[in-house]
Formats: structure tokens, sequence, C-alpha cells
């Protein structure tokens, strides 16, 4: 045989020899496909044991012929889905798992493969009622970069924001902001009505009001009353209301916020939506502005239907229902009736530390409620240390320049003053002074206090020099 022959011989073998694997390939494809199809096929109509055998066959080519990752993706989850449904969910997360870790490792955590793994793992843990690990899922897909290409799913966003409640809950402010705007991003280009993106325009506003951040959580709460507007019902226009009530409470404007919580409060009760949270706290806030002005009648009718409300709708130990017993407990306080207003302020400081965080900003309100009873039947020595830690504990919270850090500072202060510490109460009236102009300027009320508290010292210690003298 001469040269050329050879090489034609060598040529036709390679060619045989690639041909054949092709035909392998292809045969095997057909293999993959009719596996799966039959096994999707057998389970629809109920035979599982027998979909599970096609299924496992399929999975398996998958792993050895070129598929798509998606395809890939998708046969593991169906295979995983039947295990589910044979009550072997040992079996079917172990496939779940083993798949998220290939995808990740050929593809890295960032990648669009893996979004789709999230996705599939919230599927499966929501068909196995696991709540909070199918919200863990559905947050890593919507807020993975893939997930924020695309067109967001409405089972994601709410995911998102009930975990960005959960965040803020956990006073993580920073994060439950970013949080919120990508909810807010997400919502916005879905096909969704406002009933779903009114409330989270407010979430957003309320959360930047707690931080002091009080302009920009105003032009949020103007965005979604303009949006209401469009399709305003009797009881969103009353939510509204409440909403820009409670924003002017915050920003110290009492009267813009007496006018929209008293009118939140009336069209809660046209629209027959006075038992929910927001006509709760809409009672809230009106029963603080008159405690603050000293109607005491007025607030305790107030701090009432407030707390029969959260009561109703929360019960005893939600939050809401506790700033209500805290709220009744300073009115019994200016009433004089010292005996139950500490009896409640006890009770409800040792409830807020049987929660386990003895540093959130909930345990400072009851420290500072308990020190403002004790300071208010003369105990003020008991009062004092009470102040400094509920100061230490909104100061780690909302930093040190803060409205509300500044509230316990100028009741420290008076207190100050009282038993003679003056350097002492300078020291604190003069940084919540600063605090209060920086915010809302050196004529408003909460300036005008710091100020005469301040004013008042001076005269007291100008008085106790000149006796010495």
């Amino acid at each position: 045989m001469n040269q050329s022959s050879k090489l034609t011989l060598f040529s036709v073998t390679i060619l045989l020899f690639f041909s054949h694997v092709f035909l392998l390939a292809q045969s095997t494809m057909e293999i993959y496909l009719r596996a799966k199809h039959r096994g999707i096929q057998l389970r629809q109509l109920g035979h599982h044991m027998e979909a599970l055998k096609y299924l496992q066959e399929a999975a398996q080519l998958a792993e050895s012929i070129e598929v798509s990752e998606e395809e890939r993706c998708d046969v593991n989850f169906i295979l995983g889905e039947t295990y589910s449904e044979l009550g072997n969910n040992e079996d079917a997360l172990s496939v779940l798992l083993k798949y998220q870790e290939f995808v990740e490792k050929r593809h890295g955590y960032k990648s669009p493969e893996m979004t789709r793994v999230f996705r599939h793992m919230a599927d499966f843990h929501q068909k196995l009622g696991n709540e909070d690990i199918e919200q863990d899922f559905r947050v890593q897909a919507i807020t993975s970069p893939e997930g924020l290409k695309e067109t967001p799913r409405l089972r994601d966003v709410l995911a998102l924001r009930k975990y960005a409640g959960k965040i803020e809950n956990s006073l993580q402010f920073k994060w439950a902001i970013e949080l919120r705007a990508r909810v807010l991003q997400a919502i916005k280009v879905m096909p969704t009505d406002n009933d779903l993106l009114v409330p989270a325009l407010f979430e957003q506003s309320s959360l930047l009001d707690r931080l002091a951040r009080y302009n920009e959580a105003e032009k949020l709460a103007m965005e979604a009353i303009a949006i209401a507007k469009q399709d305003m019902q009797h009881k969103l226009y009353a939510i509204c209301q409440y909403e820009l009530g409670r924003h002017f409470y915050c920003a110290r404007d009492k009267g813009q916020a007496a006018y929209y919580l008293t009118n939140a409060i009336a069209k809660f009760k046209s629209s027959k939506s006075e038992v929910s949270k927001e006509a709760a706290a809409a009672y809230l806030y009106l029963g603080r502005l008159h405690l603050e002005n000293v109607k005491l009648e007025k607030a305790d009718k107030m701090a009432k239907k407030a707390f029969n409300t959260s009561l109703r709708c929360f019960g005893r130990e939600h939050s809401l229902s506790i700033e209500c017993q805290s709220l009744l407990a300073r009115i019994c306080c200016a009433q004089r009736k010292y005996t139950q207003a500490r009896c409640s302020a006890e009770h409800l400081h040792e409830k807020v530390l049987a929660l386990g965080q003895p540093h959130h900003s909930r345990v400072a309100d009851q420290l500072a409620l308990l020190a403002h009873v004790y300071a208010a039947e003369g105990q003020k020595s008991r009062a004092i240390p009470l102040f400094h830690r509920a100061i230490a504990i909104r100061s780690k919270v909302f930093g040190r320049r803060h409205p509300d850090v500044a509230d316990l500072q100028t009741e420290l202060g008076n207190l100050l003053i009282q038993v003679g510490q003056f350097q002492k109460a300078i020291v604190q009236l003069d940084e919540a002074r600063f605090t209060m102009s920086s915010f809302f300027g050196v004529d408003n009320v909460e300036t005008f206090t710091c100020t005469g508290y301040i004013d008042s010292l001076v005269r007291i210690r100008n008085r106790v020099e000149n006796k010495r003298k």
C-alpha cells in the first residue's frame, strides 16, 4: 500500500469515528429528551414512582451531554419536586443543593444561572412551607445582578418587602433603606396597581423619618399621595392622611400633624376601617399631641382608643400595643397617679427586656418612660442613671445628633438643674439645643425649650453664687 492510500484510509477511519461519536451523541440526546418528557408526563398523570425512574435517568444524562444550564437546572428541579411529592424531601433537597453548588462553582455566585437556581430553591421551599428559607432565596434572586436587570416577579418583591421590614426592626437602617429602595424600583416597573406602590413609598418615608431625614421622607410621602389621588379609595385616602400626620409629628410640626391625624381618624370612621394598624397609630399620635398640649382628658381618650384598636388587631404583646401602654402610663403620671404609672412603666420595662435585645430602641423608650415616672414622683437619684442609659442606647441606634436623643438630653438637663448639678446640666442642654436648632431652626419650640432651661439654669446658678458671696 502506497503512502497516498494509507492517508486516504486514515482519513476515512477518522471520519467514521467522528460520525459514530456524532450519532452516539445524537442518540444520547434523543434518549435524554424521551426520558425527560416521559417522566414529566407520568408525573402529571400522578404516577410519581414511574416518573422518578425516567427523571433520574434524564438527570444523569444531562450531566454527560451538551445541554444548556437552564435545561440542566430545569430537569434537576423537576426531579427534586418529584422526590418532594413522594415525601422524600431529604433526597429532593440533596438534588437541589448539589446542583446549586455545581452552578455556583462553574458560573459564580453572581451569575444569571445562580439567579435561576435561587428562584427554583424558593419555589421548592414554598411548597414545603419553609417561609423564612423561601424568603431568603427570593431576596437573593431579586437582589442579584441578573435579578436587577429582569422584570421582577410579584412573589419576589413581596418577599423582599417583608425582609426589608425585618432588617429595619433589627436596626440595620442603612441596609433597610437600600432594600426598600430596591422594592420601590421593582414595583415601578411592574404592571401592578397603586395598592402596592403607595404603601411601599410610605414605608420608606417612615424609615427616613426615624432617621430624621425629614426632607427626603416628605418627598416620598407627597409622591405617594400624588399617586393615590389617581385612584383614591376612601380607606387609602385615610391612610394617606395618617401618614402625613405621622410625618409632621416626627418633623415637630404639631399644627400640621394634628390637622392630618384628625382628618385621618374621621376618614377611618366614615370608611368603617377603624380596626386597623393605621387607625390605631393615628389615635396614638393624636394622643401624644394632646398630652404634649396638657389636654389630659383628650389624651387619655385617644390613648385608650389606640390601645383597644391595637389589641383587637395584634394582641397585647405587639410593639404598637406596648407603645399605647407607654402613653397611658405617661398620662397617668401627668394626672399624678404615680403608683399606677410606676407599676405600668416597670412592667413594660421588664417586658421589653424579656425580648432579649437590651440595646434595641424600644428598650431606650421604656427606660425613658421609667425615668420620667421616677423623676415625677421625686425619685430623682433613680431617674438620672436611667436617662443616661436611654441616651446611650438611642445614640448607638440613631447617632448622637438626633432629635430623639436631644429630647432625652433636655429632660435629663432639667432634672440635673433640680438636683443642683449645674455643670452636667449645661452639657446636656447645650448639646440638645445644638441638635434641635440644626434640625428645626432656632425659632422652633423644641429649641426654645432647651434655651429656656439654659436661661433658667443661669439664673439659678447666679442666685446660688450671690448667696455664697
